[in-house]
């Protein structure tokens, strides 16, 4: 029997996106709750946008047949359902209902509207001030609620938690534990979470309130930095650098950072509980919640919902595509941004850029790892491996920026590379941004500095360059390596 893992979570609105539709063979209702279209689907279930009697907005999460059918998973997930409704409304989505007929089995929650951490970062970048002190408030409070009825949530991550007009919301406990629902319920071995944000201990089964504090953490982290604090990867090399590695804080500021780095020890028994993170941030009180509530009254800034049904910013899907290939041999992928100060940075990018344009079979790319690479022996067909530009490179790979002018291009790997993202001295340093298109913000730096390597997974990113504060061209180059 599978670990209960629903991966659609709680239902969020956009701004723009188009509405929830039925599709064939969807109920129409369920438990009372008339169901209006499909917000999500996961390995587990669909999530629907529903109506109650009241005319009140709901959240159904429809668990998929093959597992309502199996008697032990309705047991786990009857025990699970009723921990979290025991969980206080503060800063989580509150669970109204859970029941099983037939072969349904369901759980409707209140409906929260907004993004998720994930796509917030990923549209408006990290998080800062008053704003981040905000988010991790918010966030401790819902797991001091939750540990509080007795649950852990074991797979806190930014997805699962969504920015509403008064808050954040820690939401999808369905792979939340009561500890004294019996262990034999649960898959012999089956570790359930995200990488990026387990413990340490979980990745030997160990799951305590402790764990969700470590993921706290991370959480915290990306939304400061815009990256998990042990990077992005396989998940294999997630886990060794979770067990193994200090955490990446990035510019995370003090205090915030000095309890981060307590709430991500190695040692679970060296961390504090939810209450202890909660009161380091609100300060000391007989009523910390009451305490979060003032402060996120004033202090709360929901961010904008500006993203399309896709999760992607709507004009970069209209733009023209160029398909560049790779030679056979390559493993990795140097993307050289560089600001074309000397005429020579322009002249070395336009071999390169020129032999890569279109759909042609060309040999692969120099092994160089020079600024100003040649073409060098390859086989003469494309591999697997490509990288997709969501926007045409003008003649000789020039890109002419202006005062506050800013570009976006799609990239769309369809292998996992190495990315190095490096450039020569200028006057203006020009930043730049990397994104997933699901996990947010991957790596991030400037025109003029050499950073990398970011081990990339195949999937679609974009390439964000911001506005110089002087105007100037800029010469994008792709060199193997």
């Amino acid at each position: 029997m599978p670990a209960m893992t629903l991966d659609a979570g709680g239902a969020t609105q956009r701004t723009g996106a188009p509405a929830p539709v039925l599709q064939p063979g969807d109920p129409r209702r369920v438990g009372g709750v008339a169901l209006l279209g499909r917000l999500g689907e996961g390995g587990m279930g669909v999530v629907f946008l529903g109506q109650d009697d009241t005319g009140r907005l709901v959240c159904v999460k429809l668990i998929r047949a093959e597992y309502a059918r199996d008697a032990l998973f309705r047991a786990r997930f009857a025990a699970e359902a009723a921990a979290a409704r025991r969980v206080a409304r503060f800063c989580t989505a509150q669970v109204l209902d859970v029941g099983t007929a037939g072969d349904l089995a369901y759980l409707v929650t209140e409906y929260i509207e907004g993004p998720t951490l994930t796509a917030a970062v990923k549209q408006d970048g990290p998080m800062h001030g008053s704003t981040l002190d905000s988010l991790a408030i918010g966030i401790a409070a819902a797991l001091n609620g939750i540990h509080a009825a007795g649950v852990v949530h074991r797979d806190l991550k930014p997805s699962n938690v969504l920015l509403s007009r008064v808050g954040p919301k820690v939401i999808d406990f369905g792979i939340a534990r009561a500890p004294d629902v019996d262990e034999s319920l649960t898959e012999s071995g089956h570790i359930v979470g995200t990488p990026a944000y387990m413990a340490p201990e979980q990745f030997r089964g160990v799951v305590t309130t402790a764990t969700d504090v470590f993921s706290w953490g991370a959480v915290v982290t990306f939304a400061a930095t815009g990256r998990p604090p042990f990077g992005t990867g396989a998940p294999l090399e997630l886990m060794h650098r979770v067990v193994s590695d200090p955490p990446s804080l990035g510019a995370l500021e003090r205090p915030l950072r000095d309890l981060v780095e307590r709430a991500l020890d190695k040692d679970a028994a060296r961390r504090p509980n939810a209450r202890e993170v909660l009161l380091a941030l609100v300060g000391e009180t007989a009523d910390p919640i009451d305490a979060s509530s003032r402060i996120l009254s004033t202090q709360w800034t929901p961010p904008p919902t500006r993203l399309d049904d896709s999760g992607v910013a709507g004009p970069l899907l209209e733009r023209p595509l160029v398909e560049v290939g790779s030679g056979r041999r390559r493993r990795r992928l140097t993307l050289l941004a560089v600001a074309a100060v000397a005429l020579v940075a322009a002249i070395a990018s336009a071999p390169l850029l020129q032999q890569w344009e279109g759909d042609k079979e060309t040999p692969g790319p120099s092994t160089s790892t020079s600024s100003a690479p040649g073409p060098g022996p390859g086989p003469t067909t494309r591999a697997a491996a490509s990288i997709t530009i969501g926007a045409r490179v003008p003649e000789q790979g020039l890109i002419e920026l202006g005062i506050g002018d800013e570009r976006r291009y799609r990239l769309h790997l369809d292998t996992d590379l190495d990315v190095y993202v490096t450039g020569e001295s200028c006057a203006s340093p020009v930043p730049w941004q990397l994104f997933h298109s699901e996990r947010g913000l991957v790596s991030s730096g400037t025109l003029c500095q050499q950073s990398g390597p970011y081990p990339l997974t195949a999937g679609d990113y974009e390439l964000r360059v911001g506005a110089p504060r002087v105007g100037g061209k800029f010469a994008v180059k792709l060199t193997g390596r």
